[in-house]
């Protein structure tokens, strides 16, 4: 671990340099305002972020010099003028808006009695801290003062998460408490300057946590939170829990005077550790004991402030960091702050990975980041310091608990003062307040004897863990319950999803379709989308394109689709199926069938970490009918298209039957260039001109001879199935359709051989583009050999109306071998269910011997 410590701050020391990188009104979010922008529009109106201060001023308060200093680090640093909001095209940037012409809301009440005033009072407060913030619209800072009297006022200061943070605090009163003092004293106010603003970081943040350094943070959180971690099983309080879960927030209390706080620092001095290590260990100790687990995992906040030009600036940079930890073995405690130390060591030193991408990096339960959450404050809470007057502040909560637990400890004057948040739909004040009582017991019997074994620092009545047991049972069956309901069904909320909804139950013969049903998830296929889309289109009178069924594939999404602004005209061929993971990009283009759709299926069986893209004709995407007359205008085309994508190689390129023919003249071109392809994989490809060597294939012992070859190597179930297929053509109309009613097409799976015919009735343009590829294809003669080994991906099922070489041809178009790998299934098959996962298997096991 030392040696990837030593590596990582190698890495850190290389960043450039922090200065002013913005120019204008507008910059791209930090990676944290992001998340947080992102989140809100998943959950518009929330509070959880909702940051507030309150104070209760006693004296004769200048209110136009509170005003002007409220003022002064608003104009001083820009992010708290700054509004968030995404752009057309999905990107994420701040906004930084003039000063603004009020900032400070003043209320009076000193004409009412003393009994109104104090039940105002609290509304007032509560009505200020819960009131939601516009992150597009802004402000997201407000300034409230309470007119109580003419010597008595309450100032709540409430900022958004996305602009602020915890270091930010101390700053802020800082700068208004010595803005007050100086204008109080009628002085001119001299502040240092402050060199860059935090859309310079933001900027500087997504130049630097990139590439090998990114790479590097993401190897070790995958491989310090890998699928083994599992959330833990706190025990909850049956009576507690509600039918609708509020997230309300509660919060006890913890003191630990100075004798124990000096001991807890001694033992942090005789460990060479600092007290955040020691305090954190206990807590552990208390997980330990209340969940029954040994591998806990515990949150906690880093300022991410390890620059000097930070140290004095206002903004969103506290990072969330997963402190895992193993107490199997029962070791001492001791010895379980040794393994803290390595934890939290590892931690720090890549500590700079965003929050969104540490989520991706946790292969085991995620719910992991949103259970238990440990501070310590190694500084005295901060207020206002205002000269002749009297400042108390006092504790306000958003009244929302975004962990299930969340212990927050201070260093104050000599002792540990400390607060425990929790949810208050989970637990009760009792339960948590005994678990307080436990972790300072814990605490006290580890200053004593820190060699004693982690069991021995918590003794539990025999009742006490029969208790435990029982909630971590109801903690168990309560997790099952919210993951049932968040596959409850979802009725529609407006005319724009009823239409949506009914539309998807004619082309899905499904019912009844919930808003938030996946299209593919409800067996979607080619057909299925062409009538959808068909039918989108007579009811809306907006074209959407097919690719738009892989960003949107619930009705929820397709309806946000409709109300966007619809623009008609080119679109890009390169359709992302999965953009995600960290292997080089793999490219599949379309067959003689100009759907794609079907492909997806080829990347839900891939590598997570292996991105797909898939390549549709231009005439499905765009208002102009662009038909190509041959297969190199085609390949030409799409490898810029790809080249667009991804400028330099090593390319990976792949395609089933004519798609295959088409990637072969692609590589050629990409080759041209000077550029290397590591991949070309054929799925069921027949060469070039390979058709037309055929003399004998309506030979009636031939096909005789190639059906019996297929029965005997298909499995026994295919073999009825192979059998049914081929007496289809023999059966009267009217007999197969009572055998379609009857479901046989479940048992054979044949539905991929029968859209044909619905699709050219439902979109003309289909056609076409199918009939211009057949033409391409046939009078398409390769004038270059490739310079590369070929896989060629070939199906069991050999076709009865040609010949059929184990190579399909290829063999004098190559330079180099040609690997063949059998995939069970018929030409058209291959790429459905079920045979598509054994054919995406084996890609990506060549895909990986390429690398």
């Amino acid at each position: 671990m030392w040696t990837s410590i030593r590596n990582i701050i190698a890495l850190q020391n290389q960043a450039p340099e922090l200065k002013k990188l913005s120019s204008g009104l507008t910059a791209p979010t930090s990676f944290n305002q992001e998340r947080l922008l992102l989140l809100d529009k998943l959950r518009p109106n929330s509070i959880v972020y909702n940051i507030p201060f309150a104070f209760r001023i006693f004296g004769d308060l200048d209110i136009s010099t509170l005003e002007k200093s409220i003022q002064v680090p608003i104009y001083r640093h820009e992010v708290l003028r700054t509004t968030l909001l995404q752009d057309d095209y999905g990107v994420t940037i701040q906004h930084i808006h003039p000063m603004p012409e009020n900032t400070l809301s003043i209320q009076d009440l000193h004409m009412l009695n003393e009994l109104e005033q104090d039940m105002l009072i609290d509304n007032f407060v509560r009505e200020v801290v819960e009131t939601p913030f516009n992150l597009d619209k802004g402000p997201l800072i407000r300034a409230n003062l309470l007119k109580v009297s003419s010597q008595d006022f309450i100032l709540v200061l409430t900022i958004h998460h996305a602009i602020f943070d915890g270091w930010s605090e101390g700053i802020l009163f800082d700068e208004i408490s010595k803005a007050y003092k100086t204008y109080y004293a009628r002085e001119d106010l001299q502040l240092d300057r402050i060199p860059i603003q935090y859309s310079d970081y933001s900027i500087w943040q997504r130049q630097w946590i990139t590439g090998d350094f990114h790479q590097v943070l993401t190897n070790y959180w995958k491989t310090t939170l890998d699928e083994s971690l599992r959330r833990l099983d706190l025990p909850v309080d049956i009576s507690a829990i509600k039918a609708n879960q509020s997230q309300r927030s509660a919060c006890e209390k913890l003191y630990l005077n100075s004798q124990i706080t000096n001991s807890l620092k001694e033992l942090s001095c005789q460990q060479k550790t600092t007290l955040f290590c020691v305090l954190l260990s206990a807590f552990y100790v208390l997980l330990y004991h209340y969940t029954g687990q040994s591998d806990l995992a515990v949150c906690t906040p880093t300022a991410s402030r390890n620059r000097s030009e930070l140290k004095g600036m206002i903004g969103y940079f506290v990072n969330l960091l997963v402190l895992r930890n193993d107490l199997s073995y029962k070791p001492s405690f001791r010895q379980l702050i040794e393994r803290a130390k390595q934890v939290i060591s590892g931690a720090i030193a890549h500590q700079d990975l965003p929050a969104q991408d540490l989520l991706n990096c946790i292969a085991g339960d995620q719910m992991v980041m949103s259970q238990v959450l440990f501070v310590l404050q190694n500084t005295p809470q901060k207020s206002l310091l205002l000269p002749d007057l009297e400042v108390q502040r006092f504790e306000v909560d958003n009244g929302i608990a975004d962990f299930d637990l969340f212990l927050s400890l201070m260093d104050d004057a000599g002792s540990i003062k400390g607060i425990l948040k929790y949810n208050a739909d989970l637990f009760e004040a009792n339960s948590v307040l005994k678990m307080l009582q436990h972790y300072k017991e814990i605490l006290s019997k580890a200053i004593v004897n820190p060699d004693s074994s982690i069991d021995n620092l918590l003794k539990l009545s025999v009742y006490e863990k029969r208790e435990l047991t029982a909630k971590r049972h109801q903690e168990k069956r309560l997790s099952s319950v919210k993951t049932q309901e968040k596959v409850q069904f979802v009725t529609p909320r407006n005319e724009t999803e009823r239409k949506l909804q009914n539309i998807w139950q004619i082309a899905l013969n499904i019912q009844p379709i919930s808003i938030t049903d996946n299209f593919f998830d409800l067996g979607g296929k080619s057909l299925a989308a062409v009538k959808l889309f068909s039918q989108i289109e007579k009811t809306f009178g907006k074209k959407l394109l097919f690719s738009d069924i892989f960003k949107s594939p619930t009705i929820e999404k397709l309806a946000i689709k409709l109300k966007e602004e619809e623009t008609i005209g080119y679109k890009k061929s390169l359709v992302a199926i999965n953009c995600e993971g960290s292997k080089p990009p793999l490219f599949c283009i379309h067959s003689v069938e100009p759907s794609i759709l079907h492909y997806r299926y080829i990347s839900n069986y891939l590598d997570t970490d292996q991105p797909f893209y898939a390549l549709q004709p231009p005439a499905l995407c765009s208002s102009d009918e662009i038909l190509f007359a041959s297969i190199e205008e085609m390949a030409l085309y799409y490898a810029n298209e790809i080249q667009k994508f991804q400028p330099q190689g090593p390319y990976f390129l792949t395609g089933h039957s004519m798609g295959g023919v088409i990637a072969y003249e692609v590589a050629c071109k990409l080759q041209g260039k000077g550029e290397e392809v590591a991949f070309l994989g054929l799925i069921d490809s027949f060469a070039p001109q390979y058709h037309k060597h055929d003399t004998s294939s309506t030979k009636i012992f031939y096909q005789l001879f190639i059906h019996c070859r297929n029965i005997i190597r298909v499995s026994p179930k295919r073999k009825i199935g192979y059998i049914i297929e081929r007496l289809k053509y023999v059966i009267p109309n009217s007999i197969w359709s009572i055998l379609n009613k009857q479901s046989i097409f479940e048992i054979i799976d044949i539905s991929v051989h029968n859209e044909l015919t619905d699709i050219y009735q439902n979109l003309p343009i289909y056609k076409k583009i199918k009939q211009a590829h057949y033409k391409a294809y046939k009078k398409y003669i390769p004038t270059h050999l490739y310079s590369g080994s070929i896989f060629l991906y070939r199906a069991t099922e050999r076709p009865t109306t040609i010949r059929y070489y184990s190579a399909l041809g290829w063999e004098k178009y190559l330079s180099e071998n040609i690997e063949i790998i059998e995939v069970p299934g018929n030409h058209n098959a291959i790429v459905h269910e079920p045979y598509v996962k054994v054919l995406a298997r084996k890609i990506q096991k060549s895909i990986d011997k390429q690398l």
